[in-house]
């Protein structure tokens, strides 16, 4: 295994200039990625005190559950020093880890705790936040592999709750089985593939939820690493959570003055919308059988967006104090969780989190909190050797194999070289200048024999489709000289970017690790360097 990494230019404006540092973008944040943002950090995170020994307790007794969470465990053991900080990133848990990126948020998060334990000289714990709470289920209830040169979804068919967060789908071990079986019959046969296998179905069996399953899935990849899970959506969690939800139930026209001020100040700053965000809600949900409600405060009064019922305010400040474990928060509230309750130096987030980070800073001013650095995640491209040979053919370096638009545009030249002369427009030139000949000929038919008229249409369709045939074959024989070349652009471009997104967006890295072991995403982990959206591409 090789690792080549390049430095991408971002198309969006707003992650252009956040990447590279302008003020514009800074600005809307409270500490920048260098070095003398690190250090305003951790005096700030010096400054406060968190419950190390309750935080210690609590992850350990969730990693020690799972079947590959000993080194974990002992990592944690550095959480009660007041010295020692977190690097976390975050996902919701995706059926058998979900698409790629998931594996490039957490080599990220790996690295950047790696390189700043290193440099810093304290200790620095790399965390993955499973987003458990959230309900969107059709969003991870499946996974994408390649096959026969399209992608093919297994989609989860067995029992689940609309609405409920996926913590709490119900998880039957013989149905995440079937699941299993499934996904493996779309994977070809190779000497990997049965003990890959068996051990997802030792992982099923040692899960209780969905996103136990996921963080089983999470430490068994990064078994070699001190990779640290979380799943705020545990009742343990929310107990700690419990000042946060009664501060935003407290301040409910505060939060969303905060969030409206936030889209001032990007909009200021010359940068457009975030979408996805919900602007009049509450930003706090509330569990009624499982089911989560989204509150919204209007009028002064609560109320439930989804069956319209009124809620009072005492009563609910009342269950964040005695009930926690009936809130949970949304995209927005979510940053604010992790600040409250873990010591967090960085955290690194995929381009769209990067977006709706930017405005934060307001809200959480409003509740005496400071963001932590948001750090862009690394892009992690996987070439197989088909891949790498194919390009080594066609002269394209592996860098390039980064850049979709440089794919198209060289298979597209190399397309219209192949035709010297264009076909299908000759043909319908010599069509044009036919017809007119040919009416003459059949008008001088109809005169002669009026009752055949159909012939003399027919024998011009006939005409017609012969030319057309003539000019399909010229562009089809001049096309075989350069098919060659084309068929390796496609299997690149197929395989790098299927549907033109990044593979790592759409394929499960299940379909790598049956091809190249599960030792795959540890060995990436330790091959590549940390750097803020770097683009690295992993020669197999």
């Amino acid at each position: 295994m090789k690792v080549l990494y390049d430095q991408p230019m971002e198309n969006n404006h707003f992650l252009h200039d956040y990447q590279r540092g302008e003020p514009s973008a800074r600005q809307l944040f409270h500490y920048a990625g260098n070095t003398q943002g690190v250090q305003d950090r951790l005096r700030y995170l010096d400054g406060r005190s968190f419950e190390r020994r309750r935080l210690k307790q609590l992850l350990q007794k969730y990693n020690d559950r799972l079947h590959y969470g000993e080194r974990a465990v002992t990592a944690l053991e550095k959480l009660e020093s007041e010295e020692t900080v977190i690097v976390a990133g975050g996902q919701q848990a995706g059926m058998l880890t979900g698409p790629s990126m998931v594996i490039s948020k957490a080599v990220s998060v790996i690295k950047l705790a790696e390189h700043e334990q290193k440099r810093l000289g304290r200790p620095v714990l790399p965390l993955f936040w499973i987003a458990g709470e959230d309900h969107d289920w059709e969003e991870v209830n499946h996974v994408n592999f390649p096959v026969e040169g399209h992608l093919d979804k297994t989609r989860f068919e067995g029992n689940f709750l609309p609405n409920v967060p996926v913590s709490e789908q119900p998880f039957d071990p013989a149905e995440a089985e079937g699941f299993v079986e499934e996904a493996f019959s779309k994977l070809r046969e190779t000497p990997l593939t049965n003990e890959l296998r068996n051990e997802v179905h030792v992982l099923v069996h040692s899960s209780g939820s969905w996103s136990q399953f996921f963080a089983e899935m999470m430490r068994w990849l990064f078994k070699d690493t001190d990779l640290i899970m979380m799943d705020p959506q545990q009742p343990e969690w929310r107990e700690l959570g419990a000042p946060l939800f009664k501060s935003l139930l407290s301040v409910p026209g505060k939060i969303n003055e905060a969030v409206y001020q936030g889209a001032a100040e990007r909009a200021e700053a010359g940068y457009g919308d975030v979408e996805g965000i919900n602007f009049d809600s509450g930003h706090l949900f509330y569990h009624i059988n499982h089911v989560r409600h989204l509150l919204e405060y209007t009028g002064g009064a609560w109320r439930s967006r989804r069956s319209g019922e009124t809620m009072e305010a005492e009563k609910l400040l009342e269950e964040a104090v005695h009930a926690p474990f009936r809130f949970s928060t949304d995209v927005v509230t979510r940053p604010l969780m992790q600040e409250q309750m873990l010591p967090v130096l960085h955290f690194v987030a995929g381009p769209g989190e990067i977006q709706y980070w930017s405005l934060l800073k307001p809200l959480f001013e409003t509740l005496g909190l400071r963001l932590p650095i948001v750090q862009k995640r690394m892009e992690i491209h996987y070439a197989t050797r088909q891949v790498q040979q194919a390009a080594e053919k066609e002269h394209i370096s592996f860098r390039e194999l980064l850049n979709l638009p440089a794919l198209e545009q060289k298979l597209q030249e190399v397309k219209h070289a192949a035709l010297e002369v264009d076909g299908k427009a000759k043909a319908a030139q010599v069509m044009k200048e036919m017809k007119e000949a040919h009416a003459a000929l059949a008008d001088e038919w109809i005169r002669q024999f009026p009752s055949q008229e159909s012939f003399a249409e027919e024998n011009w369709r006939r005409i017609e489709k012969e030319v057309r045939y003539l000019g399909d074959r010229l562009d089809a024989e001049q096309g075989r000289t350069v098919q060659v070349h084309v068929r390796r652009l496609e299997m690149i471009i197929g395989q790098l970017y299927p549907r033109r997104q990044p593979a790592e967006r759409q394929v499960n890295i299940l379909f790598m690790l049956n091809e190249f072991g599960d030792c795959l995403p540890s060995q990436v982990s330790a091959e590549t360097e940390w750097k803020s959206g770097r683009q690295n591409i992993i020669l197999l």
